[in-house]
């Protein structure tokens, strides 16, 4: 996953509207019918390759992009070793491997994603329960201070 400390992401819709899971997840659905179409000699395999760009680009937009941001900060993470993966894929002419490594990192990552941000909904929800004021005794008398000033 990115910068979790540098995110300020919540989510609290349906986990497959989450933006990096809904790319992933129609990213995997055209790589999987575009492969059975061309397995199956319905479709020409020139007919396969930009199908599985458009896939490429789509399941990988949300990591690829993280990874470039990683990299122009002079750190080699995950994301630039997966996109080294599909790019010699690519090179091979490995078309539909490359798409299935795209769609099942792209999932895997929005999965983690996902999670991170509906964990810190629920926090900020609980933080919002929380009291503003507290009444303290001080010196026999009952006192209403705000909540952050008691210690």
């Amino acid at each position: 996953m990115g910068n979790n400390e540098e995110k300020e992401t919540t989510f609290e819709g349906k986990w497959y509207l989450y933006p990096p899971i809904r790319n992933a997840l129609i990213a995997g659905l055209l790589t999987g019918i575009t492969f059975a179409l061309s397995h199956l000699g319905l479709i020409p395999h020139l007919a396969e390759i930009p199908i599985y760009l458009v896939v490429i680009f789509l399941g990988g937009y949300h990591w690829i992009r993280e990874g470039v941001e990683k990299l122009v900060e002079k750190k080699v993470d995950i994301e630039i070793l997966m996109a080294a993966a599909t790019i010699g894929s690519i090179t091979l002419g490995m078309w539909d491997e490359a798409a299935f490594l795209v769609f099942l990192y792209g999932a895997a990552e929005g999965l983690e994603e996902y999670a991170y941000a509906r964990t810190r909904a629920s926090i900020r929800k609980l933080l919002d329960l929380a009291p503003k004021e507290a009444r303290v005794l001080k010196q026999g008398k009952e006192i209403i201070i705000r909540a952050e000033e008691y210690r």
